[in-house]
C-alpha cells in the first residue's frame, strides 16, 4: 500500500517572461518498515524567455532565446514485493532430509525507498522567425539507495539479498535541430536531426565490487561495462578454441598469455553497451497537394552480446539443429587459419561466454516512409466532403547492422537473447474529411 500524506503545486509566471514551478509531497508505503516507511520528494524549475526583453526586442535574427532547467526527485518500492523487510519461516526438510521450521530467504530489516533525482538545464533557440530551431540540454539522472538483489555466496544458504546496494548517475547532452528549407505557397520542405550522447556510472556500491552476468559493477565504471573471457582466436595447428588468462610470476609480474582451457581463462574489461551517439533523422516534403516524409534512426558505438549466434555456433549441436551459415567456415586440416574452433561435440565450451559473441551495435535504421496526395477540391465537390486523401505507409523498412539477423535495438542492455524485431508493415488507405 502507498499513501500520499501531502502534495503542494506552485506556479508563478510574470509577463509570460519569467516562470517559476515547485512541488512537494510525502509519501509512505507498507512495502517498508515503520522506521523507514516514509520519504519527501519535491520538484522546482524555472524559465527565463531572454527574447522578451527590451535589449532583444527588435533584433532580425534571434526570435527565440529560451533559458530553462528544473531540479526534482522521486521514490520507487516497484518490483520489491510486500514485506521484503520482514524474516520468514516454512516448514520442510533441509538438506540433511530432516523437517522442521527453515528460514527463509535472508532480509534487509532496513531497506527503503529507492530515490531519484532529475537535473537538467537547457536552451532553446529559434532564428529567423523560428525558420530554423534547435534546442541544447543537458541531463543528469541519480538513482540513490538503489534496490538491487545482492549475490550472496551460496554458503549461506541464499543466492541473493534484497537491499539498498549503492548510487548510479545517468548522464548527457541532447540536441535537436528543426528547419523549415522552403516555405512558399506550393511547396514546403522541412528536416529534423536530433542526437543524444550518453553517458553512465557507478557512484556508490555498498559491498564492494561483484560481478552480475556479463557485467561487473564497480564504482567509477558504467553499470553497462562488460567483464567476461577474451577470445584468443583458433590453434591453426589442431583447431581447439583458445581464450586468454594472466599469469602472474613469483615477482609479482604479470603477463597475458593463451589457454585452451575455458576455467582457467580471465575476465577482462571488453567494451560497453552504451552507444557514443545515437540519435534520428527526418524530413518532409509537401507539394500540390503531394505529400512526402521519411525517417531514420542510427547509433554509433557500442557493443551488444549475441547469445542467439552464440547458440548457433555451438559445435557440440545435436540432431537436427540449426547452424549459422559460419559454421562453414570451421577448422579442417584444408582449413586452418580461421577464427571458428573445429566441429567437436566434446568441446561444449567452444559457444561459452566471451568476446568471440560480441558485436558492434551500430546500425542504420530505416523507420517509416509516408506518401500521400490530396485531391483538389473542385475534383471532390460532387462528393460533398471537405477534403480527400490517398496515402501509403511502410513502417520498420530496413535495418543496416553489424551483422545480418541481430538488431541492436531490442535490448537496452547490450544482451540479445531470442528477441525478434518490430514487424515490418506496408498499409495505404483513403482518409476523407466531411
Amino acid at each position: 500500500k502507498r499513501c500520499k500524506y501531502s502534495s503542494r503545486n506552485y506556479k508563478y509566471n510574470y509577463k509570460n517572461k519569467y516562470f517559476v514551478e515547485g512541488s512537494f509531497r510525502r509519501d509512505g508505503s507498507s512495502r517498508f518498515s515503520k522506521d523507514v516507511r516514509w520519504g519527501n520528494f519535491y520538484s522546482f524549475g524555472g524559465a527565463w524567455v531572454v527574447t522578451k526583453e527590451s535589449f532583444l526586442e527588435n533584433n532580425n535574427v534571434l526570435s527565440n532565446l529560451r533559458l530553462k532547467g528544473s531540479y526534482g526527485e522521486l521514490g520507487n518500492n516497484r518490483g520489491i514485493g510486500y514485506f521484503p523487510y520482514i524474516q520468514a519461516y516454512s516448514t520442510g526438510w533441509n538438506n540433511l532430509d530432516q523437517t522442521g521450521v527453515l528460514l527463509g530467504g535472508v532480509v534487509d530489516p532496513n531497506l527503503t525507498w529507492e530515490k531519484t533525482s532529475s537535473l537538467n538545464a537547457g536552451v532553446d533557440l529559434g532564428f529567423l522567425n523560428n525558420r530554423i530551431q534547435a534546442t541544447v540540454e543537458y541531463y543528469e539522472k541519480k538513482s540513490v539507495d538503489l534496490i538491487y538483489d545482492k549475490p550472496l555466496p551460496l554458503s549461506t544458504g541464499n543466492s541473493s539479498i534484497k537491499t539498498n546496494i549503492g548510487a548510479l548517475k545517468n548522464y548527457g547532452w541532447e540536441f535537436t535541430l528543426s528547419t523549415e528549407n522552403i516555405r512558399t505557397d506550393n511547396f514546403s520542405w522541412s528536416s529534423n536531426l536530433n542526437f543524444s550522447l550518453d553517458k553512465n556510472k557507478i557512484t556508490e556500491l555498498a559491498g564492494g565490487n561483484f560481478i552480475s552476468g556479463t557485467k561487473r559493477y564497480e564504482v567509477g565504471k558504467s553499470l553497462f561495462e562488460f567483464w567476461i573471457q577474451e577470445y584468443a582466436g583458433v590453434d591453426s595447428a589442431d583447431g581447439k578454441m583458445m581464450w586468454y588468462k594472466d599469469v602472474t610470476d613469483k615477482n609479482g609480474n604479470t603477463t597475458k598469455e593463451t589457454t585452451k582451457t575455458y576455467s582457467e581463462a580471465t575476465d577482462y574489461k571488453a567494451g560497453c553497451a552504451l552507444p557514443d551517439l545515437y540519435g534520428g533523422i527526418s524530413t518532409s516534403l509537401n507539394a500540390y497537394g503531394f505529400d512526402f516524409s521519411i525517417a531514420l534512426t542510427y547509433q554509433l558505438g557500442g557493443q551488444g552480446y549475441d547469445y542467439t549466434y552464440a547458440t548457433l555456433m555451438n559445435s557440440a549441436q545435436g540432431a537436427g539443429t540449426n547452424y549459422h551459415n559460419d559454421i562453414l567456415n570451421a577448422w579442417t586440416p584444408e582449413n586452418k587459419y580461421t577464427d571458428v574452433p573445429k566441429l567437436n561435440a566434446k568441446e561444449s565450451n567452444n559457444n561459452s561466454t566471451s568476446t568471440r559473441f560480441l558485436t558492434s551495435t551500430s546500425y542504420l535504421s530505416l523507420q517509416n516512409i509516408s506518401v500521400g496526395y490530396t485531391l483538389p477540391k473542385n475534383w471532390i465537390a460532387k462528393l460533398g466532403c471537405e477534403s480527400l486523401r490517398v496515402y501509403f505507409v511502410a513502417d520498420n523498412v530496413a535495418l543496416l547492422s553489424a551483422r545480418k539477423g541481430y538488431d541492436p535495438r531490442t535490448n537496452w542492455n547490450g544482451e540479445s537473447n531470442y528477441n525478434y524485431s518490430a514487424l515490418r508493415s506496408i498499409s495505404g488507405g483513403i482518409t476523407m474529411k466531411f
